[in-house]
């Protein structure tokens, strides 16, 4: 059995709080996806300030496991929350952070992730959940589906219509 160390993100963001992590495998290669806070003058870390209180970014890394060179993390994209939300097809949903990435086994270059309005509602009953893909490296919204108008029931299932 082997460990690998995540990806070292760089002395200057040594204070980023990370949202979401997850590793997905295949036979040669390993990929490895972080949600991470940030403020809106750029610094790591949670801000407080109501213009990036939601601010994140998405980074995926990549390893190859087949090469007779040292294993080693490889940056393979990164999505600013103000690029995702910008995209065509995101008009309508919160402006949030992004939760629970899964890496298509079809595709490792497409994530699905959740958007939730349960952090900016307060009443139960308006409270929606969407399930939505990203294509990270041409960094296109592939598709977007509602998840379940139950907030409760979000964690158990996905949407069948998408392919992650």
């Amino acid at each position: 059995m082997s460990w690998l160390c995540a990806p070292d993100q760089g002395a200057d963001e040594g204070t980023t709080r990370s949202l979401e992590r997850v590793v997905w495998r295949s036979t040669n290669t390993v990929k490895f996806v972080s949600i991470d806070t940030l403020c809106c003058c750029g610094g790591a870390g949670r801000s407080t300030c109501a213009h990036s209180r939601f601010a994140f970014t998405v980074t995926t890394w990549t390893m190859n496991l087949t090469t007779d060179k040292p294993m080693a993390w490889v940056k393979d994209s990164v999505l600013h929350c103000d690029e995702l939300w910008a995209l065509p097809g995101y008009e309508g949903l919160p402006r949030v952070h992004v939760k629970c990435p899964v890496v298509s086994l079809d595709n490792p270059d497409i994530i699905c992730f959740l958007v939730s309005n349960c952090d900016i509602l307060d009443t139960y009953e308006d409270r929606r959940e969407w399930m939505i893909q990203v294509d990270m490296r041409s960094k296109a919204l592939v598709a977007v589906e509602e998840f379940t108008a139950d907030a409760w029931k979000a964690d158990f299932h996905l949407p069948a219509k998408l392919q992650c």
